[in-house]
């Protein structure tokens, strides 16, 4: 899954859950539809597709938009990392988190960021 840059529709093999979430993420190239909120572009040319929820109205807390990568397959112990960009900007920011599952566990949480950044890509 390495190298993803969303610019193909196939989301690079991510899916939207259809039974952990109430809404889903979208891919879009430009500023987000919303007031003073998000990008104005992506983060690795500033004119490419990136996905993003819209965290303003309609939503209300507690909503959750859940995207899924492919399974991994890691042999002989070696440690998987994710690395990825994240625009975290206006007032209806809620929280980003990042879950792993190894086999059939239970998932756990690696990772998570609560409420408005900055108004640049982190």
């Amino acid at each position: 899954v390495g190298g993803c840059d969303f610019e193909s529709d196939t989301l690079c093999g991510w899916i939207q859950s259809t039974e952990h979430d109430t809404f889903n993420w979208t891919r879009v190239k430009g500023g987000t539809p919303s007031w003073n909120t998000g990008p104005i572009g992506d983060h690795t040319t500033g004119s490419g597709y990136y996905v993003y929820i819209e965290s303003s109205y309609p939503r209300i807390p507690g909503d959750t938009a859940v995207l899924e990568s492919p399974w991994m397959k890691v042999t002989n112990n070696v440690d998987c990392h994710v690395k990825f960009w994240y625009h975290m900007f206006g007032v209806h920011t809620g929280t980003l988190r990042l879950w792993y599952q190894i086999g059939y566990q239970d998932w756990k949480q690696a990772w998570n960021l609560t409420g408005e950044q900055d108004t640049s890509w982190n």
